[in-house]
């Protein structure tokens, strides 16, 4: 760890929204990367290294409470994502303004809008999306119960109850991903859909977590000058690759439950570089880039009249450029503040809170 920052790690994040950006974006490229959606699940295993980091001895001693640290949590979230519900339902708003046969009814709105604003899944029918409106919140939604499940178990949380619970949440992944085809699950209604979410979610984190344990005991050839730049490379290489047929759900597991955690190790690791400040510009960019590319896609779609498919790749390059600097200014300029107020008053109004919204 350097400087309480695993730097490596925060470019791997950045890398990672970039690819859920050209997965939602596609019409701005002119060509598809199967894998891309294997970027969410190196997200939950990142988060479960930095929650287990910042939080895990103090929820573990109970130094912190399952209160505190939830809301911690929800204020390291909320201000970004608040700031893209809004451009999001602004969106369907303007459709039915434009167009009163629009796909989202003004009846269906006056439920989703209040729903999404509480980071509660809102689809309408068995098979939509859960989050109708911006799609990539579904991973925040299950992220933060399994956030809160950590919370309150942490203290009883051995390694060989963790390992437990592992072998069975990538069990239900794997019948999930062998009855899909894929991992790529968990974002519509459903049951099966639902279960997988979580299972997704709650597998991910805590593989991060266990990673964490180990961090520091890793063997020497993940901790040389050049182990974090192979193990960026290698995740790029998967989240980049085809389809591989019949052995996508296979190859999604192996990737996930395998090669990421080693990844991630190794890139826990490396000495201080001058590409140190872009890769921690990149992961701090990477949660505003996440909730935002998508309604900014529609947006500039909507004033390019759809010209964009025209455009590509160019038009995808130019998105990313814009989107990049405008993620790190609301990182810098609004979601640091607001987190730093919320967390202010909250203290003033409950005690002594620790500083830290990892």
């Amino acid at each position: 760890m350097q400087s309480n920052r695993f730097v490596y790690l925060d470019g791997l994040r950045g890398l990672a929204a970039l690819f859920v950006l050209t997965r939602h974006t596609e019409s701005f490229w002119g060509f598809s990367l199967f894998r891309s959606y294997l970027a969410v699940d190196l997200f939950f295993i990142l988060s479960g290294v930095v929650i287990a980091n910042a939080y895990g001895r103090k929820l573990a001693s109970g130094a912190m409470s399952v209160t505190e640290f939830s809301v911690i949590r929800i204020i390291r979230l909320y201000p970004v994502f608040f700031l893209s519900f809004l451009l999001s339902a602004a969106i369907p708003l303007g459709q039915l303004l434009r167009r009163p046969d629009a796909e989202l009814t003004l009846e269906a709105l006056l439920i989703i809008i209040p729903l999404t604003a509480l980071m509660l899944p809102s689809g309408m029918s068995r098979g939509a999306a859960l989050f109708p409106l911006n799609g990539p919140y579904w991973s925040l939604f299950f992220e933060l119960i399994v956030n809160v499940l950590y919370a309150v178990l942490r203290p009883r949380l051995t390694v060989v109850r963790t390992l437990a619970a592992l072998l069975l949440l990538g069990l239900v992944c794997l019948v999930a991903a062998l009855d899909r085809g894929s991992l790529n699950i968990g974002f519509t209604w459903g049951a099966g859909s639902i279960l997988a979410g979580f299972a997704r979610a709650a597998f991910g984190i805590l593989l991060g977590t266990l990673v964490h344990k180990v961090i520091h005991k890793a063997p020497r050839t993940l901790r040389t000058r050049a182990a974090p730049w192979i193990a960026m490379a290698a995740v790029l290489a998967v989240l980049a690759s085809p389809s591989m047929g019949e052995a996508d759900a296979i190859i999604d597991m192996l990737a996930v439950s395998l090669l990421f955690p080693l990844c991630v190790l190794a890139a826990s690791h490396g000495p201080r570089t001058k590409l140190d400040g872009a890769l921690l510009a990149l992961g701090s960019g990477s949660y505003p880039i996440y909730v935002l590319h998508q309604p900014v896609a529609h947006v500039t779609s909507f004033l390019l009249s759809g010209s964009q498919t025209a455009l590509t790749p160019y038009g995808g390059i130019v998105l990313v450029a814009m989107l990049i600097p405008a993620a790190m200014w609301i990182e810098r300029a609004y979601d640091i503040p607001v987190r730093r107020w919320l967390m202010a008053k909250y203290a003033r109004r409950n005690g002594a809170l620790p500083a830290t919204t990892a």
